[in-house]
């Protein structure tokens, strides 16, 4: 049976994540958004590892846990630290742990090597490299994901914190890279510009820091909810089993562009860097410019080779499109509520429904934006230099 994941989120110890990111309220949204299965995100935070231990009973599937009707397994961001050559290196890593015993050995691991009660996204002082054997010294069934690999700070492909191709951050290792997660301003279409990541599955996460962010990327499976089914079906890209990602339009992300935000200013057009118009200063690049820079393949070539993925707009933003309001705005938050509580949750309405259920069930401007998203006929302001899309 087909079910959404979201791996990568995290919890109210998290540095700059709302209060209310905890199990219960994560287990309400989830139902809202149609996600069945959540990372728990900072397990190799004490507090919130005692509040998993709490909360989360398993269930008949290895290494899932459960929590009124929604499903978790277990996982945490650290980033690793450390210098070479002279350079600095910021490189978070998304960990998927069986069980607790096991991420009880990878706290204890891990933590000669960092602190991880100070924050909840710990800094780690060993090498990319060094980090996987470390983690699969543990055990062989963790699972080391790049996290958000093309984004533009504290990522593998980071310009400034990160590497041009994979084998440089992981050598010996690299081949224990299977899986690469492309974050909010990348999608496939985006990273199958680049050759080294051929042979690889890419995954689509949230992110999120607020409960309402839950699944606005996230996977699609068709197998067993099992730990085991799960990361197999990752590791061998088994189309049967996982079905691909649903994604934002990466143009929606603050960091996707070049532009110039003291100016108001984005470049002309994608991957291009230039100066601004306004002052005559560079652009601050986005990545758009980095997959250009290190692209060795055309977006037609790529477009061949990607496998095929779902680019959603949110229901909350079609309904305030609808309305004429902000998205926070309280009219559109009510009615946004009434329709995934009472109809539908959200990515069943955006992916699942049929046309004659969503003309009958939505209403009629917000069944025509829905309508209007399957179709294509969407315009994005790109975020730029911090100021989002």
């Amino acid at each position: 049976m087909k079910f959404f994941a979201d791996f990568h989120i995290h919890s109210k110890y998290s540095r700059n994540t709302h209060p209310d990111m905890e199990i219960p309220t994560l287990a309400k949204w989830a139902k809202i958004k149609g996600l069945s299965l959540l990372g728990t995100g900072d397990f190799t935070h004490p507090q919130w590892l005692v509040e998993l231990k709490k909360f989360l009973k398993p269930t008949s599937g290895r290494g899932v846990y459960e929590y009124d009707d929604v499903r978790f397994i277990l996982t945490t961001v650290v980033s690793c630290h450390y210098t070479r050559g002279g350079r600095n290196y910021k490189i978070h890593h998304l960990l998927f742990a069986p069980n607790f015993s096991t991420a009880d050995r990878l706290i204890d691991a891990l933590g000669r090597y960092g602190d991880l009660e100070t924050e909840a996204r710990p800094s780690i002082s060993l090498t990319a490299e060094d980090l996987v054997k470390a983690v699969l010294d543990v055990s062989p069934d963790v699972l080391v994901v790049p996290a958000h690999a093309w984004g533009l700070h504290h990522t593998l492909f980071s310009p400034q914190f990160g590497y041009d191709r994979l084998v440089e951050a992981y050598g010996a290792q690299s081949e224990n890279i299977r899986i690469l997660e492309t974050g909010l301003s990348c999608d496939p279409g985006h990273a199958h510009r680049w050759k080294q990541i051929d042979g690889r599955t890419l995954i689509s996460n949230s992110n999120a820091h607020h409960p309402s962010h839950l699944g606005r990327e996230a996977n699609i499976f068709d197998c067993p909810m099992d730990y085991k089914d799960m990361t197999l079906a990752l590791l061998k890209n088994d189309h049967g089993r996982f079905l691909g990602t649903v994604e934002m339009f990466p143009e929606e992300d603050r960091y996707y562009s070049s532009g110039h935000r003291a100016c108001q200013s984005r470049a002309s057009q994608d991957g291009g860097l230039g100066v601004c118009a306004a002052c005559g200063k560079p652009c601050v690049p986005g990545v758009s410019e980095r997959v250009e820079a290190l692209a060795d393949r055309t977006r037609e070539e790529a477009a061949r080779l990607t496998r095929p993925f779902h680019k959603l707009v949110s229901l909350q933003d079609i309904i305030a499109d609808a309305m004429g309001f902000q998205p926070d705005a309280e009219s559109v938050q009510k009615q946004y509520l009434q329709i995934t509580t009472q109809t539908g949750p959200e990515l069943s309405i955006l992916l699942d429904w049929t046309e004659e259920q969503i003309r009958k069930q939505l209403p009629a401007r917000v069944a025509e934006g829905v309508l209007a998203l399957r179709q294509g006929e969407i315009s994005i302001e790109k975020g730029y230099d911090g100021v989002p899309g």
